[in-house]
């Protein structure tokens, strides 16, 4: 719908940023409790996380399976954050 309608894509655009920033936020906060590392980009790493979470949600569609949003969530909360 983004391509077809102007005001469409800017709302998509509008929520896609504010859950962007909520994540950022929120990685923000377990960095300042020392949950994970200092020297995390709060920024970028919400940035990734929106993009990985994209990724996985089109895989699933394309594969008809839930194993692109488990292995999403392993990596995310196992790997990356853990």
């Amino acid at each position: 719908m983004g391509d077809l309608s102007e005001p469409f894509r800017a709302k998509l655009v509008e929520v896609l940023e504010t859950m962007r920033l909520k994540i950022a936020d929120l990685l923000d906060k377990a960095r300042d409790a020392g949950e994970i590392s200092d020297t995390v980009d709060v920024q970028e790493v919400s940035n990734f996380i929106m993009s990985s979470w994209h990724g996985a949600v089109l895989s699933m569609k394309v594969e008809k399976s839930v194993l692109p949003l488990q292995i999403f969530e392993k990596t995310i909360f196992e790997s990356l954050l853990g």
